[in-house]
């Protein structure tokens, strides 16, 4: 037993592995442990040159499998080769279960020492099945699969499971018999086969019909990277002609059901092309948008053109963005002729009013329309610069889910298009709240002024291992701008940069916020490095703190970076256009300003390209690695103080009409401490020590007792934490 199988062993177990591999979904189970014991007790025997035992086996199993796969019957469709295949792949797996202690033993140590004429079972399967049964039969099964693409090429719709079965199988049988050169060989001449139909010089619109089929078909039949190499290929022979399909497209998108699948079709056609698609498609909307009368005019057009794209353009992201370019613009310019601003270039309180209530109609409605809520966030995000809607929203959300609870799974869907529209961070302590709101209103979380001085304290008295921890005061920003140190922030240090370990900048992050003042916070996106980890350093202290609110300038927060061994101080912006040319290799103006919807792009692509930092080449923005320098630390942020400077004097100026904030953040301070106060003792505090306004005081006091910061019981102001 230990150096060879006897006779009547071996026939046996012959004898059940041909049933198997005739008929895998039959199996004597007294059959199958004879054999799995058998294997076993051989290949686990004790020799004593300590080999491993398994050779008789291997060589029974490869003459068994190479009777039973010469006897195969030929080939005479697609269906009955797909049902060959079905069976042997059965088959192959329950052999493959069978004989594992043979796999764990000698096939395992065989291959280690690289004993080249031994395969592992599937190997050894289907390299026998396309030897003796396929490649005899090859010419054949291509040619009924190049018949049966003429076929499916007639259908209204591209379903053709066998075709794709063929194709996979015919795919996984030269891979495991290493004749992968067989496939390419096949790609080129579907192409080939393909090229002979199509009449290139034919009009537009007939080969922009006969391409939309065949993307069809080579999406449903070949796997995604063999489609993507496919589709280049086709629409090369066509790409000369991109000026003239891109006319078509802009002309007929509001008839053609084909827009979506000819808008993927331009985007293979390369950049040049994809440009010229956004220029004319731009040019479209500006001349709808431009012949609006009236406000209401204005808005419908805007929400057809969001839907358009939703609908034709499968919501293209970077589309998304030119619509509201250009519709800020056009509203900016109108603004020279109509009142559709206010004169410091705010958007009207009124009209903003009037979206919001437009939206809560909608959600009160039995059948919402939410492609309408959508364009109309969208809208919003245009219009509503302080972003005071979003709390009149959230607001007007959780008073109805109070008194309508069967309206939570609607409330739901529209939560999800706020966190999309508005983003998650304004959002969470809504989702979280709910439950709070059904018991106790009191904790609603509608915020309106945004973070008091006492949130300090709780981040101070934060877990030691907290990823979110403040610099000392002593930070730069507040020794330059003593003057306003009492209302600022400190900054947030962010230590987590484990979601840029393949970068080569490591960042210390420093995100200078706001306490109830706003200090022209921007519409910049971040890398999605940089914005995953302020996300995920922040999202869980908004949550248990509802009340808090976190506006970012990433023109005045600082990161330190190392970069071939420079440590290099810049502005946050800085580092995210960096982080997005490194992660893309390179992009042009029009691809950054749309990633990065920064507006002082072009200052800052300045800014890089004088410190080396990166370079242009043939129109393009791309990582300097050849960076060098004289000093190994540099500051590209200190310019940025004077931004930050100006931005102190436009707070120090506006002191007056922003005072009642002032006194609501001095008075939330005093009752951190304190906890409750005679409201007389308050007013008396404040006027006598500080020379502040009574009338001013009694509004502090009201708006923070309307926002529950704090209730008055008996005379006394108490804080509520």
């Amino acid at each position: 037993m230990v150096n060879r199988l006897e006779n009547q062993i071996a026939e046996n177990m012959k004898r059940i592995t041909l049933s198997i591999l005739k008929r895998p979904d039959y199996i004597d189970s007294n059959d199958y442990v004879y054999v799995y014991n058998n294997i076993y007790k051989h290949c686990t025997a004790i020799t004593d040159d300590y080999e491993i035992q398994g050779k008789p086996i291997y060589d029974l199993l490869q003459e068994i499998i190479n009777e039973h796969t010469s006897r195969i019957e030929q080939l005479i469709s697609l269906e009955r080769f797909i049902d060959v295949m079905k069976q042997y792949e059965m088959s192959i797996n329950v052999l493959k279960s069978l004989y594992s202690y043979l796999s764990r033993y000698f096939i395992k140590i065989s291959l280690d020492r690289r004993d080249g004429y031994i395969q592992d079972i599937e190997t050894l399967g289907y390299s026998f099945f396309y030897r003796n049964y396929l490649e005899s039969i090859e010419k054949t099964l291509l040619e009924m699969i190049y018949f049966e693409f003429d076929i499916v090429r007639t259908y209204k719709k591209v379903k053709n499971t066998k075709l794709k079965l063929s194709i996979d199988y015919y795919r996984k049988l030269l891979a495991f018999s290493d004749e992968d050169s067989k496939f390419n060989i096949f790609k080129i001449n579907y192409l080939n086969n393909l090229f002979k139909k199509i009449d290139f010089n034919d009009n537009i619109s007939n080969i922009s019909k006969i391409i939309v089929k065949e993307m069809l078909i080579i999406n449903k039949i070949f796997e995604l990277e063999v489609f993507y190499e496919l589709i280049s290929k086709l629409i090369s022979k066509f790409e000369e002609r991109g000026p003239e399909l891109i006319n078509f497209v802009i002309e007929t998108m509001d008839i053609n059901k084909s827009t979506p699948s000819l808008y993927h079709v331009i985007k293979f056609m390369g950049d040049k092309n994809l440009k010229l698609f956004f220029i004319k498609y731009s040019e479209k909307i500006e001349i709808s948008a431009k012949i609006c009368e009236t406000l209401e005019d204005f808005l419908n057009c805007f929400i057809i053109n969001n839907s358009h794209i939703d609908k034709s353009f499968e919501a293209d992201s970077k589309l998304k963005t030119k619509l509201i370019e250009i519709f800020t613009v056009i509203l900016k310019v109108k603004n020279q002729t109509k009142k559709v601003l206010i004169s410091d270039g705010k958007f009207s309180k009124d009209f903003i009013d009037e979206i919001v209530e437009e939206i809560n109609l909608i959600m009160n409605l039995e059948e919402k329309d939410y492609k309408k809520l959508d364009a109309l966030l969208l809208f919003l995000k245009i219009l509503d610069e302080k972003e005071i809607s979003k709390y009149k929203i959230i607001d007007g959300i959780q008073k109805r889910l109070l008194f309508n609870k069967s309206e939570l799974k609607a409330e739901n869907i529209f939560i999800d298009l706020l966190k999309t529209r508005i983003g998650s961070d304004y959002i969470g302590r809504l989702t979280k709240s709910i439950k709070d709101i059904e018991t106790n209103y009191s904790n609603k979380i509608a915020v309106k002024i945004g973070e008091s001085c006492n949130q300090i304290s709780y981040y101070r008295n934060a877990e030691a291992d907290s990823n979110i921890k403040f610099v000392d005061e002593k930070n730069e920003c507040n020794q330059k701008n003593k003057k306003i140190k009492s209302f600022m922030m400190p900054n947030l240090v962010l230590e987590n940069n484990e979601n840029l370990e393949n970068s080569c900048f490591l960042l210390n992050i420093k995100i200078l916020t706001k306490g109830f003042w706003n200090i022209l916070p921007e519409q910049t996106i971040l890398a999605e490095p940089l914005q995953k980890i302020l996300n995920e350093n922040i999202q869980s202290h908004l949550l248990k703190n509802p009340r808090c609110v976190l506006e970012f300038n990433f023109t005045l927060s600082v990161i330190e970076i190392e970069f071939k061994n420079f440590n290099i101080k810049l502005s946050t912006d800085l580092a995210s256009i960096l982080l997005f040319i490194e992660n893309n290799g390179n992009l042009n103006f029009t691809e950054l300003k749309m990633l990065s919807n920064d507006q002082n792009l072009k200052n800052n692509l300045e800014k890089l390209l004088n410190t080396n930092l990166i370079k242009y080449d043939s129109g393009n923005y791309l990582i300097n690695y050849d960076f060098d320098s004289n000093e190994s630390n540099l500051n590209l942020f200190e310019e940025n103080y004077t931004s930050f400077n100006k931005t102190s004097d436009k707070i120090i100026e506006n002191f007056k009409s922003s005072k009642v904030m002032i006194l609501q953040a001095k008075i939330v301070k005093k009752l951190k401490i304190e906890n409750k106060i005679l409201q007389e003792e308050l007013l008396k505090y404040f006027i006598s020590n500080q020379t502040e306004d009574a009338i001013l005081l009694d509004a502090a006091i009201k708006e923070l007792t309307d926002k529950e910061y704090v209730k008055i019981s008996d005379g006394f102001i108490i804080y509520i934490p």
